[in-house]
């Protein structure tokens, strides 16, 4: 089960990540409308809030050092957020299959600073979280469709606050009885 839920589910994930994306690029766009406002690529962000969060710093990274490479911006759009889909999927399908109940995280837990990625993923969770404030904001006027794509942004915000903030609470915890035990 584990090993099926880590393969299924990044790869269909990524395949209606690129459906949605293909969808976007064939629909008729003018100057007046923007290709990020249409539903598709609406939902396929808000679907994978932390993957696009990822591929928005990273076009803003490029659009400040390397402006008018669309080449550049086109690839992030497609392969890098796709691999970015991909790997946000599989890691979700490793913590799901992983993590039973009341153990601490399944990818965290292997990595020697533990302590640090787990407040690094509190904070990136905080981060999409505020996305979600935004995405509110995106449309002008507060209506029941931006409303209903912030709810994702903020799901996902929350679940990584929650789950991390758990792991990150235990391994501050577990630090201070061992030295207060090794003190006695």
């Amino acid at each position: 089960m584990r090993r099926t839920l880590r393969l299924w589910l990044p790869i269909v994930q990524v395949l209606l990540a690129v459906t949605l994306t293909g969808s976007n690029f064939i629909r008729q766009h003018s100057t007046q409308t923007a290709s990020w406002r249409d539903p598709d690529r609406q939902f396929c962000d808000a679907l994978n809030a932390p993957a696009a969060l990822v591929r928005f710093f990273l076009l803003k990274g490029v659009d400040y050092w390397l402006p008018n490479h669309s080449w550049i911006d086109f690839s992030i759009e497609t392969i890098v957020y796709f691999g970015l889909v991909g790997l946000l999927w599989y890691s979700v399908g490793i913590e799901l299959g992983g993590s039973e109940g009341r153990k601490p995280s399944a990818l965290v837990s292997r990595i020697r600073l533990g302590g640090l990625a787990d407040a690094v993923l509190v904070c990136f969770g905080l981060c999409i979280a505020l996305t979600s404030l935004l995405v509110l904001r995106q449309f002008g006027a507060v209506t029941s469709y931006p409303i209903i794509l912030s709810i994702p942004y903020f799901v996902w915000g929350a679940a990584l606050v929650l789950f991390y903030a758990r792991d990150l609470k235990k391994r501050l915890t577990g630090a201070t009885e061992k030295t207060v035990i090794n003190q006695q």
